[in-house]
């Protein structure tokens, strides 16, 4: 079987439809759906992992919908392999884990969007070191907030 995950952050603006419309598009008999941020909990995308039988497929609009890190990607290749479950990423369409080279691209792919990730953090910290570097507080304005 062929299952579909698309996700988006939880932004108003952000709609599901270019996904879905690929995902669909890719032939996907059931897809799983959800608006969340990668770093948060996705309870549609544990639901449609645990569904994942040998020989099934999970298709995937790109590998930034999947996960975050490389070490989370490499770790849902090695349980998929184990399980005999395929995964193919549309975006970055250059794999197919049913594939040894599918496989051996998927693990580089995964690295370098990890690197990716790691060099924004970097300069999110950088920035905000030199902002209160000059004095300036970040967060939010004392008394917005609701106190429990």
């Amino acid at each position: 079987m062929k299952f579909g995950h698309a996700r988006v952050f939880s932004k108003a603006h952000q709609t599901l439809d270019r996904q879905t419309d690929s995902l669909n598009a890719e032939g996907c008999d059931e897809i799983f759906s959800e608006k969340v941020s990668g770093r948060k909990e996705k309870p549609q995308l544990d639901l449609l992992l645990s569904k994942l039988r040998k020989g099934d497929m999970l298709v995937i609009d790109s590998l930034d919908r999947l996960s975050r890190t490389a070490k989370e990607l490499i770790s849902l290749l090695a349980d998929f392999e184990e399980k005999g479950i395929h995964l193919k990423s549309i975006k970055e369409g250059i794999f197919d884990t049913s594939s040894p080279m599918g496989r051996a691209v998927f693990q580089i792919v995964s690295i370098l969007k990890a690197a990716e990730v790691e060099v924004l953090r970097e300069r999110t910290m950088d920035g905000l070191k030199a902002a209160r570097a000059r004095g300036k507080k970040g967060g939010r304005p004392t008394g917005t907030f609701n106190k429990i």
